[in-house]
């Protein structure tokens, strides 16, 4: 029994350096016009980030977890020009799986719609990431009426698959792993997909899942530790 007791107090000293209990997700609706309902219908809590104008900037904002916990992560949102930033209702989209189920999850988000073969990307900067690890993102875009793909980039960070990635204007959820650089950030940009194209239509993003993924070896001591719990309480 003692034994037991003292490799169970080893592990859990290392699975405690440096490691998360679990991983942290966080959920962002891009509105101005609907804030998100806290809960919502699936017990999840979204931070509506949308500025009380539209076009205008969000500067860091602290971020809470899906389950109403901080998650140490700030956001900064930098639209640089008219032709790009927060829209309204005129940008509503299709809903998505869950948890972009929520009507204010697809309605209003960032658009843009430069049209003129000029870079208008929004940027978005996470901070307060862990350093060097993986995130996984899922995002959902669209616009009810007319509307166009947009393109998600990755700036900072290290992408998995690229680093370039279509957001479909049909409510189809697409998916992305990127690691944060050594100082635990990680940057992506909007824009549309063809701004050079001589359309006017919107490429609209309406809302993004971010989740941080423990290394294996960090997941392998956790679960070690709860097998040892296990052990004790049997013995």
């Amino acid at each position: 029994m003692l034994k037991s007791q003292t490799l169970l107090a080893t592990t859990i000293a290392l699975a405690g350096i440096g490691v998360q209990a679990h991983a942290a997700t966080v959920l962002i609706d891009w509105s101005v016009a609907t804030s998100a309902s806290n809960p919502d219908t699936n017990g999840n809590f979204w931070n509506s980030l949308g500025p009380s104008s539209v076009g205008a900037d969000v500067s860091a904002t602290a971020l809470i977890a899906d389950d109403n916990t901080a998650s140490g992560w700030t956001v900064e949102v930098l639209n640089p020009g008219t032709s790009t930033g927060f829209g309204g209702n005129g940008i509503n989209g299709p809903a998505g799986p869950a948890p972009f189920d929520q009507l204010f999850a697809h309605r209003d988000g960032i658009f843009n719609n430069s049209n003129n073969g000029e870079d208008q990307a929004t940027t978005i900067t996470f901070a307060g990431l862990s350093a060097s690890t993986q995130y996984d993102f899922s995002a959902i875009g669209g616009r009810a009426s007319s509307g166009e793909d947009g393109v998600i980039k990755v700036v900072t960070g290290t992408a998995v698959g690229g680093g370039e990635y279509t957001l479909p204007n049909s409510g189809v959820v697409i998916g992305f792993t990127v690691f944060s650089d050594a100082s635990g950030s990680i940057v992506l940009t909007f824009d549309e997909l063809d701004p050079a194209g001589s359309g006017a239509q919107n490429s609209t993003f309406n809302a993004l899942r971010i989740t941080e993924v423990p290394e294996p070896g960090s997941l392998a001591l956790m679960g070690l530790g709860g097998l040892l719990i296990a052990r004790r309480r049997r013995g």
